[in-house]
């Protein structure tokens, strides 16, 4: 039988400390890091989009059709799919 999969949800900031973008999720846990390329959901106006993390001379967030998503100051709400 194959693994399961759920969103988890939480807040997506910039860690200093690792010099990564990550996830805090609802239930205090951190994600652990988020690497360029790896892809995720964000909240923006009410509304879950699918996004990737790409580096540049700064993180940034792209769309699926790779306009860059206004991260203001690195909290936006998000959520990862995990295996469960």
């Amino acid at each position: 039988m194959g693994s399961q999969k759920k969103y988890k949800t939480g807040i997506l900031f910039y860690d200093v400390s690792m010099n990564q973008m990550d996830i805090q999720f609802d239930d205090e846990t951190m994600y652990g890091g988020l690497h360029h390329g790896e892809c995720l959901e964000v909240k923006v106006s009410d509304c879950w989009i699918p996004v990737r993390i790409e580096l540049n001379t700064d993180w940034c967030i792209l769309d699926e059709n790779d306009n860059e998503i206004d991260m203001g100051i690195h909290w936006l709400d998000a959520r990862k799919e995990m295996e469960v």
